[in-house]
């Protein structure tokens, strides 16, 4: 069980999977859960359907957090970045924004505790996914289970290296897709 404050900066459609995944499977509690949107109305959809905290501030909700989502498209993550940080000196990052490396997110990040890049496929949404992991080598044992509970909470996890990521993002996008027409058809 998560037992630490989870932020997710965004709360879009994966992120609503994951909230939902975590709280079905009983990994953790919604008190234990934030998640930030710029739209009031995905806020107060969050906080109906789970009972977890919402706002619009993301540099407070990962002061107060210990695992931190990045749960945003990544056309956004700049901004959220700039804004949030400051605030994630300290924190375990997850990134589930295609495309962004942890490269990346390092540079623009004061001394995060950890870094994961996340790929989940679209049958998350049902608990069914598979999540791709690029993890750094120097990851706490902890940090990799909470990683693991996080995703496992929608379907499968597999690890594979950071170089493979944007195939495995190609793939996670189009291939169900793909399926579910072979399946119509």
């Amino acid at each position: 069980m998560l037992t630490k404050p989870i932020a997710f900066l965004g709360g879009g459609q994966m992120a609503e999977a994951l909230i939902g995944g975590l709280l079905a499977a009983g990994a953790c509690e919604p008190a234990s859960i934030c998640a930030t949107d710029p739209v009031a109305a995905r806020r107060d959809a969050l906080k109906s359907r789970f009972g977890i905290r919402v706002g619009d501030e993301n540099a407070k909700a990962v002061r107060e957090a210990d695992l931190v989502v990045l749960a945003v498209k990544p056309q956004a993550m700049p901004a959220v970045l700039s804004d949030a940080g400051q605030a994630c000196a300290g924190k375990f990052i997850v990134s589930i924004a295609a495309g962004v490396t942890t490269a990346w997110i390092r540079e623009r990040i004061v001394t995060p505790r950890g870094i994961v890049r996340a790929m989940p496929n679209t049958p998350a949404l049902v608990r069914e996914g598979v999540t791709a992991l690029t993890c750094q080598p120097d990851l706490q044992s902890d940090d990799l289970a909470a990683v693991r509970t996080l995703f496992e909470a929608v379907g499968s996890v597999v690890s594979v290296e950071e170089r493979l990521m944007d195939a495995v993002t190609g793939l996670s996008g189009s291939g169900p897709a793909y399926v579910f027409v072979a399946i119509e058809a």
